[in-house]
């Protein structure tokens, strides 16, 4: 009698612990989408609109005089050396740390916006967001690709992109394989404010196909 109690006890516990994780997540996520919005949207100005600047209508000018203002930038300078994303004309700046509390270290990549013609066609910010913010506060992207890319130490770096196209909001991810399945959703992110109604594929596989495996084999 004990034995067969024992027996069907199990998995009542087991179902009893999933139940509880399962809260414990969807406590999380509140968490995760309010930085996340409070950094990305802003008051009359809809995606990709950010802190005033719109891509594909406001001019560099207007756009550095925007960031230099802003209590979170500090200070703005043009870009030179290598293109970004394909744009030889661009602004880059680093954030204010005190000011801005989802600044990333200063070791980070530096956010900046291209243009074209003078006017603005993408912003593209670098922060501590990762990848488990955007996915609660906006959900599972419409359109993703990934794909693995051999580096030149042998190793493999995994590489994301997420589009949603209604917010006109691209999101990169990469890291070295192996990797544990909490990396995956805690690395960082890139996320890019555009004109693009469309997104190139990186590969034809979707981050399904890699999701979860340490070694992220092909």
């Amino acid at each position: 009698m004990c034995a067969m109690l024992q027996t069907m006890l199990k998995p009542s516990a087991m179902t009893i612990t999933w139940f509880v994780l399962l809260i414990g997540v969807v406590r999380v996520l509140p968490f995760y989408a309010t930085p996340t919005q409070d950094v990305l949207l802003s008051d009359g100005c809809p995606l990709p609109c950010w802190q005033g600047i719109q891509p594909g209508v406001t001019t560099v000018e207007e756009a550095v005089i925007i960031l230099n203002a802003h209590r979170w930038v500090d200070g703005v300078s043009r870009g030179i050396g290598v293109a970004r994303m394909g744009a030889e004309d661009y602004r880059e700046w680093r954030w204010d740390y005190e000011a801005f509390p989802l600044a990333a270290g200063s070791e980070s990549p530096l956010s900046f916006l291209t243009s074209e013609n003078d006017v603005v066609t993408s912003i593209t910010l670098n922060t501590n967001l990762r990848l488990a913010d955007i996915w609660a506060a906006f959900g599972a992207p419409p359109q993703h690709s990934a794909t693995i890319l051999p580096l030149a130490t042998g190793d493999f770096m995994f590489r994301l992109q997420a589009f949603y196209p209604d917010a006109h909001l691209i999101v990169r991810s990469s890291f070295l394989c192996p990797t544990a399945l909490t990396s995956f959703w805690q690395w960082p992110i890139s996320i890019e404010l555009t004109t693009k109604t469309t997104l190139e594929p990186l590969s034809d596989r979707q981050f399904e196909d890699f999701y979860g495996r340490r070694d992220c084999a092909l």
